[in-house]
Parts: structure tokens; C-alpha cells; sequence
């Protein structure tokens, strides 16, 4: 699987899934591709075909199926090639996205496992007897191979090891390896080893000069209890130079071993002791070697520091020591800073508490946000009575509603309705809760100091409340009422329920139609 295409492979054919396509798409584009079917998105490859990358036909899942003397035994892929190895010991190089047979090379022996570096330049080829072995897929000068050999296109290197069971090419170095061999990792940097770790471990990642490790035999004895001490990290040689360098020589010395050996984790490396010494000139140098946009302006915004101890507090806090960052800013006599801190980390309870003890007056709306932020906290863990505490403080009143609904404490939500000014936004919220739980007084006295009549009424209706409704339409002169009774009563007969009907009009005071009504139906009733 590669950043844009999902590939597998039986025996006789391999299978594309293009799943993402590049991001620079217009509209029109896009609209385009979402019209046509699957053709260019899934296709199915034989082996003995030799796909030229142009459009094809439509999906053919038959070739899957079609015998072949030299079977598929392995494949890998990355954003840019597709390596396709078989029995024979033939390995196929296609380009990817468009799937067109780039070359073919010949080994002597069937490969079980194959990786492509990051760059796609040289390819790593594990046999069926565990003998590892490189194949340069490009032209590789002198300088590009610090092995020293000229290697043409197609050549194998020199390099072998046997005994190996595993292997991993670094995401971001072309020259550089992971290996397991029997019960022991080596780190390859070109072609070079460094000094073997002991480990039984399988290779997950290699990244930013550490391998990540997992041990999967311990795993399987148990697998349903798996521990996070089964992954392991290994730091590689250089790093662990350059953080001894760093620790025991001085930033100067580990400077030059690094621009001997340079890698964005070892310039990050330094940059972050220099910061720790307040170097800033070092520290800016080596941001810029990492590419670390972030830890520039952070160094420029320190260089307008005058205080050395305002430098060092904030320092801290880009390490993530937050308690001696805060600690600092109290002892400066900076509590603003110490809130702003903590409110930048979410940890509002601390807020609150720096709010409440500083000597001080403290700001009210700060207060209040904190007060209602704690009570947010509290309401996303659905401990609406904890929440109700902190909303009442923070005067956070649509909050405290839900909070109210929540709890089934109508008895809070209505004191919460009478204490609104009329017309307020959350009355009509209010009004629908009190009908969600058929309490139709709360509901009309919501409605009407919002100014809803008609939404007073049509509860009214729906709570079956009907001499309510009526007495409302009557109080605010609305004349929907008498079609809304004619309808409710047709329902009603629709139904088979004439007294209910009858009953209907007689408790909306409508005592002819009710009478009509009795006098239609009577016959059908009686015997």
C-alpha cells in the first residue's frame, strides 16, 4: 500500500486500486472523474502482459484466472514504482500511476521478499534462503554510493548477508537500512554497519533515526492482552553520538559532528540544547538546517525578550515542562501569563484557581469563561449535576437548560424561564422541551412571554389540551381554531372514534357541533 494505490497479487496477475489522486484537482476535473466508472481507478494486470500505461479497456477480472509457467512470489511498491518479482527469479519494474513495464531484470535465484528505498533507486531482495542482496534500479556515481562501486543500471552490488530474516529501508534516507539477522539488528548506513543490538524483534519503522520494534512472539503468546512494552525503540549510532557530543563536549563540537552527519532529527537535536543554553544564534542556525518554520519565529520572538528569566520561562514552555514554566511566571509577578498559559493547555481548573488566588481584582468575564469551560468539561462527561454548579456561576443560561432537560429537572428549567427577560432567544428552546414531557402549562407560559401565541396553540393541540387551545385563540383574537377543531375531528372519525369526537367539541365548548355530531351518529351506536 502506497500513499495513492492499494496493490495485490495472486500467483498470475496483480490488482490496482488507485484510492487518491493528486490534490491538485479542479473542480471540473473532479466532477469528471466522480462520472467515469472504475477504469482508470481499479485495474487487473496478467504477468505475461506488458501494459504500456495507456487506457485499456474495462476492468477484466478474467485474466486473474488465466494460468501462467512463471508465477508472481512477491511485490513492492512505492508512490512511484511497482516491483513485481517471480519464481523464475525475473523481476518486473512498473511505473506508477499510469502501471506501464518500465524493465525486467534476471536473478539467479526466487526472491521472498523485496523493498524499494525511499528515492525507488535501489531495491532490496530477500531470498527463499535468507540471503540478503541489493539490485540498483538507476545509475549510481561514486558519490552518490559511499560503497565506492560504480553499479550500473541492473547490476547487483556486491553487498551480501545471510541469515536474514527481515529488513526496512529509513522513510527519509535512500542509504540507509535496518536488518535483522538471526537474533541480532544492524543499521546500515551506506553499506556500512554500525555495531549489532540484540533483539528478536520485528522492524515496524524506520524514521528520523530511530527504528521502532515490535515483538511479535511475545505478542502471540498472548494476543488478546497485548503491552506497549513489546514496542521497542532504537536509537541509531549518529543520533546517540550527537545527544553524548551534546551532553558531554558542547553545542560547538556536536555543531561540527552534525554538519559532518547531517539529518533534520540531529539539527532538531541541537537546536533544542542550544535553546536550553539560551544560544540563540545556534539554535536559529539550526532551526533553519531542519526546516522548522515554527522554531524560528519561536527563537526570533526570545531575541525580544530583555529578561533572562522571562527567556528561560518560556523555554520551559516550548519543552512542555508547564508546572516550571508556570512557577517561573509567578515568581516574575506575571500571573497574567501563568493564566494565559494554562488557558492555552485547556486546563481550566488551574485557571480558575490562579483567578481565585491572585491578590488582585480578577477579571469577571475571565471568570466566567473559566466557570463555563469547566462546566463544558463536566457536560461532555454527562455530569449534568456537577455542570449545573459551574453554568450557574458562569451565568451560561443555554447551557444550563440542556443541563436542566438533562437531569429531568423541570422544576430548575421552569425557575430558569421565569427568570429570563421576555422575549429572550432561549424561551421558544424552553417551550419545546415542556412539550417534549407533555407539560403544557410550563409550555404556554414559555411560548407567551416570547411572544408565540400560535406556538402556544399548536402545543396545546399536540397535548390534547384543547379547551386550553381554544381559550388561547379566543384571548389573542386567532381564527385557525374552528378548521383545526373540523380537522382533529375528522381524524377522529376516520378512526371509528365518533364520542371522542363528540367529546372533542363539547370540551371546546362547541356544543351545536357537538350536537350535530351526536345526532349523526347516534344511530350507528345505538342498537
Amino acid at each position: 500500500m502506497t500513499k495513492t494505490h492499494v496493490i495485490a497479487a495472486s500467483k498470475e496477475a496483480f490488482y490496482t486500486w488507485q484510492y487518491r489522486v493528486a490534490k491538485k484537482l479542479t473542480a471540473m476535473e473532479i466532477n469528471q472523474v466522480s462520472r467515469t466508472r472504475k477504469e482508470g481507478r481499479e485495474r487487473v494486470y496478467h504477468i505475461d502482459d506488458s501494459p504500456s500505461g495507456t487506457t485499456e479497456g474495462p476492468l477484466d477480472f478474467a485474466k486473474a484466472f488465466t494460468a501462467t509457467r512463471d508465477p508472481i512470489c512477491c511485490i513492492t511498491a512505492t508512490d512511484k514504482t511497482l516491483i513485481v518479482g517471480r519464481e523464475s527469479g525475473t523481476i518486473h519494474k512498473y511505473s506508477l500511476p499510469n502501471v506501464a513495464l518500465v524493465q525486467k531484470y534476471s536473478l539467479n535465484y526466487r526472491a521472498y521478499q523485496l523493498s524499494l528505498n525511499c528515492t525507488s533507486s535501489r531495491l532490496a531482495i530477500i531470498d527463499i534462503s535468507g540471503v540478503l542482496t541489493f539490485l540498483d534500479l538507476e545509475v549510481r556515481s561514486s558519490s552518490d554510493d559511499g560503497s565506492g562501486s560504480q553499479a550500473g543500471t541492473g547490476d547487483p552490488s556486491k553487498f551480501e548477508r545471510k541469515d536474514v530474516w527481515d529488513m526496512l529501508w529509513a522513510n527519509d534516507n535512500p542509504d540507509l537500512f535496518a536488518m535483522m539477522e538471526k537474533t541480532r539488528m544492524y543499521v546500515f548506513r551506506n553499506l556500512d554497519p554500525e555495531e549489532p543490538i540484540q533483539t528478536s524483534g520485528y522492524i515496524c519503522n524506520f524514521e528520523d533515526l530511530e527504528i521502532k520494534s515490535v515483538l511479535l512472539d511475545e505478542i502471540m503468546k498472548d494476543p488478546e492482552r497485548p503491552n506497549k512494552d513489546y514496542l521497542i525503540n532504537f536509537e541509531i549510532r549518529s543520533l546517540r553520538d550527537s545527544r553524548a557530543l551534546i551532553e558531554k563536549v558542547g553545542i560547538e563540537d556536536a555543531s561540527q559532528f552534525i554538519e559532518d552527519n547531517p539529518h533534520p532529527r540531529l539539527w532538531r537535536l541541537l537546536a533544542e540544547a542550544a535553546l536550553q543554553k539560551l544560544d540563540l544564534k545556534t539554535a536559529e542556525q539550526a532551526f533553519v538546517r531542519c526546516k522548522d518554520y515554527q522554531g524560528i519565529e519561536f527563537v526570533k520572538s526570545l531575541g525580544n525578550l530583555q529578561s533572562e528569566a522571562m527567556k528561560q520561562a518560556e523555554v520551559a514552555a516550548y519543552f512542555g515542562r508547564f508546572e516550571e514554566a508556570e512557577r517561573m511566571y509567578l515568581d516574575m509577578d506575571r500571573r497574567d501569563l501563568a493564566i494565559s498559559l494554562r488557558i492555552k493547555l485547556g486546563d481550566w481548573f488551574r485557571v480558575l484557581q490562579l483567578l481565585k488566588t491572585g491578590s488582585g481584582d480578577c477579571d469577571d468575564a475571565l471568570l466566567e469563561q473559566a466557570y463555563n469551560a469547566i462546566g463544558d468539561y463536566f457536560a461532555d462527561r454527562q455530569k449534568w449535576v456537577n455542570a449545573v454548579q459551574y453554568y450557574l456561576q458562569g451565568r451560561n443560561q443555554e447551557r444550563l437548560a440542556e443541563c436542566y432537560y438533562m437531569l429531568e429537572d423541570y422544576d430548575g428549567l421552569e425557575r430558569l424561564a421565569s427568570s429570563l427577560p421576555e422575549n429572550h432567544k432561549l424561551l421558544p428552546d424552553i417551550g419545546q422541551m415542556f412539550v417534549t414531557v407533555g407539560m403544557c402549562e410550563q409550555t404556554v407560559n414559555a411560548y407567551l412571554k416570547c411572544n408565540q401565541p400560535k406556538a402556544a396553540v399548536d402545543a396545546c393541540v399536540h397535548l390534547n389540551q384543547w379547551n386550553k387551545a381554544v381559550e388561547l385563540a379566543k384571548n389573542h383574537n386567532m381564527k385557525e381554531i374552528n378548521s383545526l377543531l373540523a380537522k382533529y375531528a375528522s381524524h377522529l372519525l376516520e378512526k371509528n372514534k365518533p364520542l371522542e369526537a363528540v367529546e372533542l367539541y363539547r370540551k371546546a365548548h362547541h356544543f351545536l357541533e357537538a350536537a350535530k355530531l351526536m345526532f349523526k351518529v347516534l344511530p350507528t351506536i345505538m342498537p
